[in-house]
């Protein structure tokens, strides 16, 4: 014995090995079970809000406009939505909102109005009778090569693009994140009373957690970011245990230019009551794939391509499932013929 230690050599060694591991085994137990206990958190929504009960009102295949057919239409215009309703069936229509100095919600992607008007500035810089009087068809030249310019079109506010489809399913993203223009925006929807007919969204998911917390009882889709969590949650097998915190999952035609969407992804969304819709598909080979694999909607610049796509699969898309307030319909009560002599009206 050591009389200054009061234990041999051995066993001071023995011992403090002992309690480095027993440490070390304690941190990596207790790593595990927060980890596991974070898990389990994520997966179950805890501290997020709970999306409202809501349907597709709309039977698949839904064909989607996006920015209501730009690769034929110049984007974001009432002529845009027009057409691609009208002419190609399309009742699934995909819009961004951004605001105009005086607090208006206007439909157009880009911060600035150079690119898509005759203008310049920043589209927050408007007034929104200035914003209105530049030309959204200045810059666009149609498939045939001909210019939109001088058609009187202009940038139309979210409340005009909401009350000219009553038949329609709208996704919105938000593109700005000052919490005032999300409030505009829900204002807007509830005046035009379309809660059940929209899908808030943004890239921001700080941006669409405030909106769910303003607005419960308007339908949401997955950003980009949740959408990509939600996807890692079906690889890594632990779906069964996610409880959904939007209504909707639209998601890219690739990530990262790899192709990832396969049965099981579009199953796994199912089984969680989550429609799939796939965006920015232009090739018809690629849209007939995707409506193989039984995606519930197509959004497209190219509309015209997705109707011929689908033409030889499904007859009679564009019914819709349930009427716009929830409750269920017959096919005779609600029916969106897509017929070429009738395409776009609402037949009751």
């Amino acid at each position: 014995m050591d009389p200054k230690q009061g234990l041999p050599p051995f066993g001071r060694g023995w011992t403090r090995r002992t309690l480095l591991w027993s440490g070390g085994l304690l941190a990596v137990g207790a790593l595990g079970a927060a980890t596991g206990i974070g898990t389990g958190r994520w997966l179950r929504g805890w501290g997020r809000p709970t999306p409202p009960a809501w349907e597709m009102p709309l039977r698949p295949p839904i064909f989607g406009a996006h920015r209501g057919g730009a690769a034929i239409f110049p984007e974001h215009t009432l002529a845009a939505y027009g057409g691609a309703h009208d002419q190609y069936g399309c009742r699934f229509m995909e819009l961004d909102v951004r605001s105009t100095r005086d607090g208006v919600p206007v439909v157009i992607h880009d911060a600035t109005v150079d690119r898509t008007t005759d203008g310049k500035g920043y589209v927050s810089e408007f007034q929104l009778t200035d914003l209105q009087r530049l030309d959204a068809g200045y810059r666009f030249h149609g498939p045939d090569g001909k210019s939109w310019a001088g058609r009187g079109l202009r940038v139309p506010t979210l409340g005009e693009v909401l009350r000219r489809f009553p038949d329609s399913l709208f996704s919105i993203e938000l593109k700005e994140a000052d919490p005032g223009r999300d409030a505009a925006v829900v204002e807007t929807i509830r005046s035009a009373k379309v809660e059940r007919r929209v899908l808030l969204g943004s890239m921001r998911d700080e941006v669409i957690s405030r909106v769910q917390a303003l607005a419960p009882e308007i339908p949401t889709f997955y950003s980009f970011r949740s959408g990509l969590l939600l996807l890692a949650a079906h690889y890594v097998g632990l779906a069964r245990w996610y409880r959904p915190t939007h209504n909707a999952l639209l998601i890219p035609n690739r990530l990262f230019g790899l192709d990832y969407i396969g049965h099981s992804t579009i199953q796994t969304a199912h089984g969680l009551r989550l429609p799939v819709l796939v965006w920015t598909v232009n090739a018809v080979e690629e849209m007939k794939h995707l409506l193989e694999m039984g995606v519930d909607g197509i959004i497209t610049d190219r509309p015209d391509l997705l109707a011929a796509a689908a033409a030889t699969r499904h007859a009679g898309h564009g019914q819709l499932a349930h009427t716009p307030d929830g409750s269920e319909s017959s096919a005779n009560e609600y029916f969106l013929t897509v017929e070429p002599s009738s395409r776009g009206r609402l037949d009751t």
